[in-house]
């Protein structure tokens, strides 16, 4: 995941920017319509509060003390790539180390939470970090 500063964002600070990828299964057949709702369905799991409340829980206290879920709900963006089997999760924030440490732990509650599926496989193409 790349974090660069957003001028022209509606908050100011750095965006952390972590990359999925979702497959389905092979032996699953899935038409453009269920794959639209699989990803549309993982765009709310990423952005619900049971997610987010639990990265929280495991954020380091500092953390913690300054974000609570509602904050981070409002600060988190996650997007679907057309016409991709990709998922981008955004998120801004003044401190760059910071927001990746949110969005690599909102990923990894994430993928704990779906590793048991059986219908489609998650992929981390690209973890947030910092680029200097």
């Amino acid at each position: 995941m790349i974090v660069t500063a957003c001028t022209s964002c509606k908050a100011s600070g750095y965006r952390a920017q972590a990359t999925l990828e979702i497959r389905p299964e092979p032996s699953s057949a899935t038409s453009a319509t269920q794959m639209e709702d699989l990803f549309r369905a993982q765009v709310l799991a990423l952005k619900g509060m049971s997610i987010i409340e639990q990265a929280i829980a495991v954020l380091p206290e500092q953390i913690r003390r300054e974000y609570n879920a509602k904050d981070l709900a409002s600060r988190l963006d996650v997007q679907s790539v057309r016409n991709s089997f990709v998922l981008r999760i955004n998120l801004i924030d003044p401190d760059p180390e910071r927001a990746s440490q949110i969005v690599n732990t909102l990923v990894a509650v994430y993928l704990k939470q779906v590793e048991k599926n059986t219908t489609f496989t998650v992929r981390v193409i690209e973890a947030a970090n910092v680029t200097k």
